[in-house]
């Protein structure tokens, strides 16, 4: 496993002291995380009492050489839209988010690193 896109769950295990988390991201060559997880991570320490120590930690881990961020771009949209309507039809819907996540795994060639079972739902996406 060279690189992962880390799902807003995993990351929150690796910074809870996960060994098995840990363990994953250390061989991996180079980490990413999309503006989604990002997104939710602010909003999760926004709900919670450690905002500042956790906004700190998350700028650190991003700031890791090897640590990428991804952009949406048009091409990620395009898998988004690909992955909702495939869903849809096959009658097995994800959240939203998620959807967005796996649009930028599948771009760019990614395993994503999660703990939600419903990302197996979605074809041609490698999960760690």
């Amino acid at each position: 496993m060279n690189e992962i896109l880390i799902d807003t769950n995993f990351y929150t295990e690796i910074m809870r002291g996960s060994e098995e988390s840990r363990h994953i991201v250390r061989r991996a060559k180079k980490i990413v995380m999309c503006p989604i997880v990002i997104g939710e991570l602010f909003y999760g320490f926004k709900n919670g009492t450690r905002e500042k120590r956790n906004v700190e930690q998350l700028q650190d881990f991003l700031f890791l050489p090897s640590v990428e961020t991804l952009s949406i771009t048009y091409k990620t949209s395009e898998f988004f839209a690909l992955i909702m309507h495939q869903l849809k039809k096959s009658g097995n819907p994800i959240p939203t988010n998620d959807l967005w996540i796996a649009a930028c795994a599948i771009e760019h060639g990614l395993a994503v690193a999660t703990n939600d079972s419903h990302f197996k739902k979605i074809a041609n996406l490698l999960i760690v």
